[in-house]
């Protein structure tokens, strides 16, 4: 497979091995294959829109389909979720609570700083 240089690849790869593997607003799947060969399907999303928050860092990013960013516009997850952009908010919540390769920091930032 040929690779092609796009912008934020590597961010995007970090997040989908930091998410094993899943966008986490809709809960699916990303297979490796497809976020490499079609990167513009996924985006990198401000899980604090930083038109609010003005954080930039890797710890309020997430990657996602590109629908569900569309969807989820300037909305926090909580937002987002209980208006039913995406899976259920618990389903959300337990799959960011039981990630092992998420810190309690990242966790946290990505509940929206709910405890979880």
């Amino acid at each position: 497979m040929l690779l092609k240089k796009t912008k934020g690849l590597q961010t995007k790869v970090r997040l989908w091995y930091q998410q094993e593997g899943k966008c986490l607003y809709s809960g699916q799947i990303i297979p490796p294959g497809e976020l490499l060969a079609n990167s513009n399907a996924f985006e990198i999303d401000h899980i604090i829109p930083q038109s609010v928050s003005f954080d930039d860092s890797l710890n309020n990013k997430v990657l996602c389909t590109s629908k569900m960013n569309q969807n989820k516009g300037q909305q926090t997850p909580y937002e987002f979720l209980q208006k039913g952009g995406g899976q259920e908010f618990d389903l959300f919540k337990k799959l960011v609570s039981g990630n092992k390769r998420m810190s309690k920091k990242e966790k946290k930032k990505t509940c929206c700083l709910m405890r979880i």
